[in-house]
């Protein structure tokens, strides 16, 4: 939200009265970079969340630090951020509910790009088919999950320390669920999904 202000700052010199007149298309880009930025740090940062849940879930043990590391595949989440951006934009263009259904079934895309080294395509796909017979559910959790959001926003901004974090967490033990068991190296068993 400050960055946004930030942008309408730099694009019109001044946060609330948004005069066309007043319009300065130089700042409108560097705000926009800037916006843009911004967004993509914490959306990174809030995939490492959800990656963290799904290790934890798995493995009993996570390393908080790890949350802040480098991303292997920080390209490939650049890529899908641009391609969510312009799809959900555009579902919402389309009477807002296809934008709705396009956000809820592609919040899995940055975990299966994470966690099974697939490129921006395949993880869209392979999200499509896994959420497409829960399609019902996942929208009415991410619909809930954004209100609950937004109401730590609401709040001051205080409650974004909590409400997104846990909102991350559950979208990570969703895709772990949505995923199924994987192998263990080294032996042939399975851990099971535990929701």
């Amino acid at each position: 939200m400050p960055a946004q202000f930030l942008q309408s700052y730099l694009a019109y010199g001044s946060i609330t009265a948004l005069n066309p007149k007043n319009f300065d298309l130089e700042g409108f880009i560097v705000g926009s970079v800037v916006l843009g930025i911004v967004m993509f740090t914490t959306s990174c940062i809030y995939y490492k969340i959800s990656s963290a849940a799904v290790v934890l879930a798995e493995t009993g043990n996570i390393q908080i630090e790890s949350i802040f590391k480098g991303f292997k595949n920080l390209n490939q989440l650049f890529q899908f951020s641009l391609v969510y951006g312009f799809a959900v934009t555009f579902g919402l263009l389309l009477f807002i509910i296809p934008g709705i259904i396009i956000a809820s079934v592609l919040a899995f895309a940055p975990l299966a790009i994470m966690h099974e080294n697939l490129n921006v395509t395949e993880a869209i796909q392979v999200t499509w088919e896994r959420t497409k017979p829960y399609l019902i559910e996942i929208v009415i959790f991410q619909i809930l999950g954004s209100l609950i959001c937004f109401s730590g926003v609401l709040l001051c901004f205080v409650g974004l320390l909590v409400t997104f974090p846990i909102y991350y967490v559950a979208v990570g033990l969703q895709y772990r669920e949505l995923r199924g068991p994987v192998m263990v190296a080294g032996n042939n068993s399975q851990i099971p999904p535990t929701l």
